[in-house]
Order: C-alpha cells, then structure tokens, then sequence
C-alpha cells in the first residue's frame, strides 16, 4: 500500500518522508525537469512511484544486499581508507578480508 504523501505531487516534485512513515532519513527531493505539461509530469510521478514500489520489493526479496553494504561499511569506518574507491575495488572486485588503502 503506498501512503498518499509518499505518492504526492507538487508542481513536479516528488517528495517521501519515511519519517512521517515511522522509517529512518528524509529522501532527497526529486523534481520534475522544468516545461512538462501536467500530464507529463503525472506520467513522470506514476513512472517514479512504480520504480520505487518495484525496488521496495526487490530489497525486501534481497536482504543479502543490506548485509553485504553493512558488512563494507563496517569495514570503511574501522579502516578509514584514504583512497576510497580503491578500498571499495579490493573488497568487492578481489575479495580482501584485509583491504589496505
């Protein structure tokens, strides 16, 4: 079920605060390229809120993904890498348990 305020439209913006929801950080906002028609803006907002019902869904199916970015963050901030997308490339790409930046 999408709430109301997570489906609102104003004057092309898209806007969702999970915080109203009881979820964590406010999204950033989201708006519509300037000079749409009204109709094209409503097409855009349903296209996004489709998009973002359908990635709900598959990060509820997917909860290794939360694990796995848990598990990389944890080691960005015990390590805190210089060269952060280097660090990023050993953990993910080579597998290092022992990423060095």
């Amino acid at each position: 079920r999408v709430s109301s305020e997570r489906a609102q439209m104003a004057d092309g913006a898209c806007e969702y605060d999970p915080k109203k929801e009881g979820g964590g950080e406010k999204e950033t906002k989201q708006v519509a390229p300037p000079g749409l028609a009204p109709s094209e803006k409503d097409r855009l907002r349903k296209a996004m809120t489709k998009m973002s019902l359908e990635n709900e869904v598959w990060l509820r199916d997917n909860k290794e993904l939360h694990q796995l970015l848990k598990g990389f963050m944890d080691k960005v901030l015990r390590e805190q890498p210089e060269d952060l997308q280097q660090f990023a490339v050993k953990y993910f790409v080579h597998g290092q348990t022992q990423a060095q930046s």
